[in-house]
């Protein structure tokens, strides 16, 4: 669950650069668990460290209730064109 919510931070992450046309997919997540994660809120952060027209890269963390950082990863990921949808 925690590497769920650290690959949808780094995700979120770089799809609030992109415009509409563009899209992002997870290649590579580093997830280093620092303690267990207790019962509760945990918010997650993340940042662009590095991003140009076909990658980027990004770092997160979660933070627990108590604000005590639970678990970190670095993610690489491939920017790419969005599939357009077939007309219904």
């Amino acid at each position: 669950m925690l590497a769920a919510m650290l690959d949808s931070a780094t995700g979120n992450a770089v799809m609030a650069k992109l415009p509409s046309h563009l899209t992002a997919v997870t290649t590579r997540l580093d997830t280093q668990f620092l303690k267990p994660a207790v019962l509760g809120a945990i918010i997650a952060t993340a940042r662009l460290i590095r991003q140009d027209e076909r990658s980027a890269e990004v770092v997160a963390e979660l933070i627990d209730g108590q604000g005590q950082k639970v678990a970190t990863a670095r993610a690489e990921l491939r920017v790419r064109e969005r599939k357009s949808r077939p007309e219904l």
